[in-house]
Order: C-alpha cells, then structure tokens, then sequence
C-alpha cells in the first residue's frame, strides 16, 4: 500500500470495519472463529474526537465505527502510564496482582503468565505491529510469548506506515486460521507532529478545563489535534484492508488507548481524563449501530471478551472477565466499581495515587501529599541544558505557564493546584464530569466518603499494595511554588471598565451553546467563547416585572414587593439605589434601550412607550416602536384558542432586521455605543424576542424546516401526581388549541426569533469590538426567565418548572480570560448580578443587597468558595420552590396547597413527584426546613403581610 497515510477517504457506509478490536459474538453459532482486529493508540485522550463530543477534531473514520457500532463511554484502563496498562491488558490482571506497577518496569510477578496463549491454544495467529507492548522487546516472555508474530517495531514514531500489514496480508493463504491482529499506533504521544503541519488554528483548539490557557499552549495543542486526526487517518487505511482482505462480517473490530493525554491532570493521574479511555467496537451484523453503553468496564476485561467470543476459557484467578453481554446489547452492566493504581514513572514522577469509581462517585487517594507532583512534561522543560531527545517530549508551552504566573494569580493557582493535592478527594461525575469541586471535606458527603475510603482500604489490603516509589520525591515544601493572590485587578491602566448588559424575554435555555439540538445562536456561542457560562442560573419569579425589579434592585421579591407585572419597582420601595443608578453615583453614563424594566408586550412597542420604567436609573432612555404584529407578512396564532394579549401570535415578516423591534434595538444601541465610548458607560440593552408575538424576517424562519421541529416528549399523566393548582393552572394544549402540528410551526417561530434576536446581539458585540471598546466591557447576557414550550403539557410562564426558573448567563470579563468558553453547574440567582458588576467595576454597592458576587466563579468554575446551595423562586398563588443541585422542592399557597419533590439525578425532567412518597419523607422535612430558612432570609418574615395580601391568599400564612 504506497496511499500516504495522511490523505485517505472515510469509507462509505458499507459492512466495514473500524479501527479497533475486532470481537465474536458469544452463543453465536459461527462457520469460523472470528477474527479480530484490535488499535491501540498511546495517549489519545478519551474526550480528543468527535465520537466523544469534541467536535474541533476532525475524526471522521472513527465516528464512522461509531455510526456503525458500540461506543462504551465508562471505559477504563488500570493506569495511567503505558507499561502497567498495557501489561493489565495482556494479563487480564490489575497491577498490583501482575507486578507490573510503575511505569518502564517489566517483570510480571512469579506465576503471572499473559492471556495471549490461550488465543494460540484456541487456533489463532497473533500479531503485533507498532507498539503494542511497552518498551519494545522488554516484555517478551513476558506478556508476549514466542508464538506472537511481530511484523514492525514498537518504538515511538518508528512503525509510520501499514505496508507491512498489507504485505503480510496478501500473503496469508485462504485456509489461514483466524487471526488476532493488534495495531499500536504512537502518534499523540509526543513528540507531536510540528506546528507548521497542524490543520486546526491556534484560536479554534479547546483548551481542556483545569488547565491554564496561553498562546503557547494553543499551538501545542494544534500539534495534538493534528496527531489524533493522523490516527483517524491510520483507521480508515485500516478499514480499507480489513474490507479488502478479511471477512467482514465475521470480523470485530475495535478502537481504544492505553490512557490519557501527556498533559496536566491526565496522563500520570487518577482522574477521569487519565484512566477514562475511547473504546469503540463493530461487527457489522452482530453489533447493533450507533449503540452506547453506560457500563463500567476496564481494559482488564479485553483479552477474557477476545476469549470468550472465540469459544475459549480464561484462567482462573484473574481480574478480568468478559463483556460480551454488554457488546451485543444484552444487558447495560458490568462492573461496579473500577479501580486504578499509579506508582509515577522513576523520578520523573514520584507520585502513587489510587482510586475507586462507584456509580456517580469517585474516590481518589493521594498516599503522599507531601510530594511535589511532577512529570515528564515540566521536568524536561525547565531541564537546563536541554537534552534533545528530552526536550521532544517536554511541554514546549511549560515556560509560558511560569512566565504567566509571575503576574497573572490565576496562571499562579494553576500552578499551585497542578504540583500539589490533599490527600483525598472525592468528586461526584454526574455534575463534574472534570473533577473540579473536591467535596471530601463535605460534612453532606462524609458517608459516601466513609464508604469509598473503606472501599479503597480493603482493595489495598486485597492485593497487598505495598505503597512502594518510582524513584525519589520531591518534597511539597522544598519545591518552588508560585505565590498566589486570592483578587484580580481590572485592567491595568486604571480605566473605569465599561458594562454592557444585554437581556433578553422570555427566553429559555434554547442557546446552541447550552447544548440545545436544534435552535442556533452563533453570536451568544461567540460570546460564551469569550466568557462564562452559568448553567444552572435561575430567576427569583417568572414573570417579567417581577424577575426584573429583583434584577435591578439586587433583591429578592419578597424584600422588594414586586410582585407580579403590576406597579413598579420603585412605587413598592421608594427608596432603592437601583443597579445602574449605583453606577451613576459613580461617574458612570446609564443608558437604557428598550425593555429593562417591565414593558407591556407587544402594546408599548407599538406605542413606544415604556410606564414601569425608573427614570432614577438612567442618563438616556429609548424607546423602540416597533410594527409587532402589524408587521407586513405571513400573520399566524399557533395558539386558536387563547384570544388573550399573550397567544402564540407571530409573523414571517418582509423586509429587514432593522424593521422590526429588536433590530432597531440593536441600531440604537450601536449609536449610543459611538457616542458615549469616551466616558465609562453602563448601557442596558433590551431585547424583546422571544417574547410574543413571535415576529422575525423570514430568513430566520427558513433556518428551521417546520416538520423537523422536536416537541418535548412528556410522558401520559404527567401532572397526575401533581398539586390541583398545577393542573388547573389554563396554559396548556387544550385550553390554548396546540395541537401537534400547530406545536411544530410555535417551536418554528420561537426558535426563529432566538435566531433573530442572536444576530442583533452580534451586531452590537462586533461594534463594541470596531470601536475598541471589547477590551475594557463587561459584557453580561441573560434572560428575565425561563419558557415552557409544551413541556409537561404547559406554555409560557409563572410555573415553577426548571424550565420557567432556569435562563442563560453569560459574563464575559476580558481580564479574566483562565476559564473562558467554560461552564460551570453550581447553582447561581439573578440576584446575584448586581453584587457581582459592582466588584467587578470596584464601585461600592448598596449593603442591603441580597445576592452573592460571582467572581470566585469567573476565576475558577468549581470555586470552592462559591458556598451557596439553593435558588429562591416564587410565583403566582404563594408558589415557592427551592433548586439544589440534587432536588427541587416546592410548595403552594405558602405550603397549604400542595407540594411538590423531584429527585433530579434520576429525574431531571421533573415527572415523578416523590413529595407523599414516605421513602421521600425525611427529604421532604429537611427541603421544607431550607425553604423556610431561605425565604425568610429573602424578606418574607419581614414582610409577610404585605406578600399575602399581594397574593391575594388574605389568611395569614406561618
């Protein structure tokens, strides 16, 4: 084969193969023992391809096993470095049981023998080409016994090509018995290809989370991308000879990597982006496609499934076993726990750590925190002189982290928290799949602590880990740290920074960016690229009026007594420094665009006027006047029979952006941007899409094909189960006349108006950008609240659902750049905005505000400063509920009405109320205690009175 590597075609969809391990169906009466065709990559990260979500790696033959297979997305290697992995592999044993435990050791233990034999036993050829074992021909007679057939080396970047796996097999006679066929490719171990070679800019990698981002970092990080694309390429030329010269059908093939990246927190680390590792196999007709399982499984098991599926038996006594059920869609289980050991790589890394992962949780032991934590990446890149075969595998990047952290405390934190850890740590994955928040010191998480710790301690005593070193440490206290500062200054040049603050209405979470399938927002993705994203940010009451005084005033509703739409902000408290009058009174220009406060949709556009609106808050204010409805082009209600002010009206309207309420937003926006730029400015810019009526030109119309619109799926007798104030509550399909195909034409035009309105809010950020102004803005955007578009059988707002309380936030500060285009899951309020600008601007805020700053978020997403567990949102008819990061509870008529439970880790969509549950109780009773304490804390005691009344439930309420 002479087809350079680098430029071969992605197969068509025929019967074809992957790149990978090539497995037999067990039970499966078969003419011939199947063969199998097995890669191995070394150190291709789990998450570094498409098939894993990574969408920046071109990686199109492996998602085409994907397509075409089974991706296992629990799958683990025993260690982190290359030879105790591999030799688990090839032993079906775990270290500690293989003697094989530090990284470049070679010698199983006496009695220890490889799981390759009984592969020869059962008939099969077996060969290796690359690097398959570790350290070439050290583990021969080891692991690999004479009967292996070796046709090209194993060293790093020596086996580049596949002709001698073509040669040998042309040459392989048609009655050859089945083959076991193993590939080990090195390319993303380094050294990497050069940068001149990369495919993908610097600008458009994705710097992992938990590492520190830099230029230089970048353009390491293009050669890494270039690396695995090599391997993708290596997959398709393997396909192409498993089609040519293999029985396809009777072949399983499959993709995997020994662990991690070579970069910080991954390789040489228990964490999931160490021992995690890509597994994909196919077997066109035996392997359902474009499978996925959950089950937990460890490379141990490899060779006993290779063994099984070819009619044979594993040796007692081994770790390993099987998951052939688990291959062919059998069952969704294997393990239940995963463990993993690393004992460092010589003095290069001095570090052992073990771990356990059970269900959700993840145990790590750190058995000398008193060590420097060190790897090949920085030893070799602060190695003076350089060492030229060193250096091929330092992290070039490495100086430009040091350089950094002599002034940045963010690079200074990275640092620190790279060459040192706690003893232990404990992290749940479904909410930090990255290991971010350590909850070991959690008095909430002691049990579950307790109960890995013993777990971990058993294994230990188990295998008889004897804790032993690579080589000599390090001490943690004789190591140069970087000092570090707790606050980052705003930018250097003393300069006021700017806020712009860009709110949207009635917008859900429906943002591309936030994981939506099927609306596009490029211009907030941009953003979000450029700043922070909240995920779980939720708002104080979901209604306009009163979501937006809490807003502005940095109170919760029960403090500030907006209530609902009506009155306004300051006619309930008179008093208040609102948050851009707070700028004011600092030397700030206010200027407000269209709806900040509460507006009458769609009637004060038409009018342009704006009746709850604070004149205290503002310099200049301007109101847009807009067609709405009136616009000229197709007029359409989704809703027939709702003939209120808020049906689902909406127009695929003619003509341009700029003709319609949000357009003329951005424009007026974008010339108060040019006058004001040489003054700090506070400008509030308010748009008024998705609100209804659903009005945009129709190029965002055609961007959605109606038909294709996904409903949300809810399941029969939903709100069976649910207080009777929910379900009388009349927005819903009947009383509202959606039906099935009306709903697909409202999703159409709802997410048309996201469209509409996210161009607008890209036109104002590439003005902020051609002005000079990005450098020293604060950009924010949200939404008042959240939309219910049919879920649980419900429209619009005023419920108490996750998707009424939750909206998009987004902070872009430009000075803290360590986690941009990052996301964090902790739980945040809107009320939090008004304390988090005024220390971001280092003005003085009013001390009766009630919301926390978000800026130990913005330097780090998994702050463990960031202490708060619940959101506060009220509605309508006393309704209360409290969202913590495992619950939402909820009680109506201040609790006399009903109440409501949901258990989101095994119930995010919120169906099953568990509140009259009695397995539930003492959730419930301790969820109510928190409410109580909380709304308390927001004003109720204060105020009781004054909220019943507004209520209109006149009983006094406890």
């Amino acid at each position: 084969m002479t087809t350079s590597y680098r430029n071969l075609r992605v197969l068509n969809p025929t019967p074809a193969i992957a790149l990978a391990i090539v497995l037999v169906c067990g039970g499966t009466s078969l003419a011939a023992k199947p063969n199998f065709v097995i890669t191995i990559a070394d150190d291709h990260g789990v998450y570094h391809s498409s098939v894993y979500g990574s969408n920046e790696f071109q990686t199109p033959n492996l998602q085409q096993m994907a397509n075409e297979g089974i991706r296992f997305d629990n799958a683990y290697v025993a260690s982190p470095a290359c030879a105790p992995s591999r030799a688990a592999l090839f032993t079906g044993r775990m270290p500690y049981n293989n003697g094989i435990v530090g990284n470049h050791e070679f010698e199983l233990k006496p009695g220890v023998s490889s799981l390759l034999p009984v592969l020869l036993d059962e008939g099969y050829e077996v060969v290796f080409h690359g690097k398959v074992g570790h350290a070439g021909r050290k583990h021969f007679g080891q692991y690999v016994p004479d009967g292996v057939k070796i046709l090209g080396g194993g060293g790093l970047q020596q086996t580049m090509t596949l002709d001698q796996v073509e040669s040998f097999l042309q040459g392989r006679p048609e009655n050859a018995p089945p083959l076991a066929l193993f590939l080990g490719w090195t390319d993303t171990h380094t050294a990497w290809p050069p940068k001149e070679e990369a495919r993908i800019a610097p600008e458009d990698v994705v710097i992992p989370p938990k590492i520190f981002d830099t230029p230089e970092a970048r353009v390491e990080m293009t050669r890494y991308v270039e690396a695995a694309e090599d391997i993708d390429r290596r997959v398709g030329q393997t396909r192409e000879l498993i089609a040519e010269y293999l029985d396809v059908n009777n072949t399983l093939a499959v993709y995997t990597s020994d662990h991690g990246m070579p970069w910080p927190f991954a390789k040489w680390s228990l964490y999931e982006t160490g021992i995690r590792t890509p597994l994909i196999a196919v077997w066109p007709g035996k392997i359902k496609p474009a499978s996925s399982t959950d089950a937990m499984v460890s490379w141990i098991d490899l060779i006993p499934t290779l063994i099984d599926l070819a009619g044979g038996t594993s040796p007692s006594g081994i770790d390993g076993r099987s998951f052939a059920k688990v291959l062919f869609g059998e069952t969704d289980k294997h393990r239940d726990a995963i463990f993993a050991t690393h004992k460092g790589d010589k003095e290069k890394n001095v570090y052992p750590i073990r771990s356990v992962r059970v269900g959700k949780w993840k145990y790590i032991r750190n058995l000398h925190p008193e060590f420097a934590y060190t790897t090949h990446t920085d030893v070799w890149a602060k190695e003076t002189p350089r060492d030229p075969k060193h250096w091929a595998h330092a992290g070039h990047h490495w100086q430009s982290y040091l350089d950094a952290a002599k002034t940045d405390p963010s690079a200074a934190a990275f640092l620190l928290d790279y060459h040192s850890n706690p003893a232990e740590e404990l992290y749940e994955l479904a909410s930090d799949p990255f290991e971010k928040n350590n909850l070991a010191s959690s008095s909430e998480q002691a049990g579950k602590l307790a109960e890995l710790r013993e777990l971990l301690d058993n294994r230990m005593r188990e295998v008889a880990d004897d804790r032993s070193l690579s080589g000599p440490p390090q001490l943690l206290k004789d190591f140069p740290l970087p000092q570090v500062t707790l606050t980052k200054q705003a930018p250097a040049a003393a300069k006021k920074p700017n806020v712009l603050f860009l709110i949207s209405d009635d917008l859900n979470t429906a943002l591309s960016g936030f994981g939506h399938k099927q609306c596009k927002t490029p211009n907030l993705d941009r953003l979000a690229r450029r700043g922070v994203k909240f995920e779980n940010m939720h708002c104080q009451y979901p209604v306009c009026g009163a979501s937006r005084a809490s807003i502005m005033s940095g109170l919760y509703p029960y403090s500030n007594l907006t209530l609902g739409n009506e009155g306004t902000l300051r006619g309930n408290l008179p008093d208040v420094v609102t948050l851009s009058q707070t700028f004011r009174n600092n030397g700030y220009y206010a200027g407000r665009i269209s709806k900040i406060y509460h507006m009458g949709i769609p009637f004060e556009i038409i009018e342009g006027t704006s009746e709850s609106d604070d004149p205290f808050s503002w310099d200049e204010a301007i109101n847009i006047k807009g067609p709405e409805q009136n616009a000229p082009g197709e007029l359409t209600n989704w809703s027939p029979k709702n003939k209120g002010s808020q049906n689902f009206t909406g127009v695929v309207a003619t003509g341009g952006d700029s003709e319609h309420a949000d357009g003329m937003a951005a424009d007026r926006a974008i010339e108060m941007l040019s006058r004001v730029r040489d003054q700090p400015f506070f400008l509030a810019v308010g748009f008024v899409r998705p609100h209804v009526p659903l009005v945009a030109p129709k190029k965002y119309f055609d961007q959605y094909k109606r038909d294709e619109m996904l409903a949300p799926v809810v399941p029969q007798h939903d709100l069976d189960d649910v207080p009777r104030i929910i379900r009388g509550y009349k927005r819903n399909s009947t009383t509202y006349g959606v039906t099935p195909e009306l709903h697909k034409g409202l999703l159409q035009a709802y997410y048309a108006s996201v469209s509409y309105m996210d161009a607008q809010v890209g036109r104002v950020l590439d003005a902020l950008e051609e002005q000079g102004l990005a450098e020293n803005t604060i950009v924010v955007f949200t939404s008042d609240h959240g939309y219910l578009l049919g879920h649980h059988n419900k429209y619009q707002k005023q419920h108490l659902f996750e998707e009424a309380t939750r909206v998009p936030f987004i902070i872009s500060v430009p000075w803290l750049k360590e986690q941009h285009g990052r996301g964090t899951t902790k739980i945040t309020e809107l009320v939090d905005l008004y304390p988090t600008l005024t220390e971001l601007a280092g003005i003085p805020a009013p001390g009766t505000l009630q919301g926390t700053s978000l800026k130990p978020l913005l330097l780090d997403i998994e702050s463990p400063a960031w202490n708060k567990e619940q959101a506060f949102t009220i509605s309508r008819s006393g309704g209360e509920s409290i969202r913590t990061a495992d619950w939402r509870f909820t009680q109506w008529g201040f609790g006399e009405n009903g109440l409501e439970l949901y258990d989101l880790n095994n119930d995010p969509g919120e169906f099953t109320n568990q509140a009259r549950n009695p397995d539930y109780a003492s959730v419930v009773k301790k969820l109510r205690a928190q409410l109580i304490a909380k709304r308390d804390a927001a004003g109720f005691k204060q105020n009781q009175k004054a909220i019943v009344d507004k209520s209109g439930m006149n009983k006094q309420k406890k």
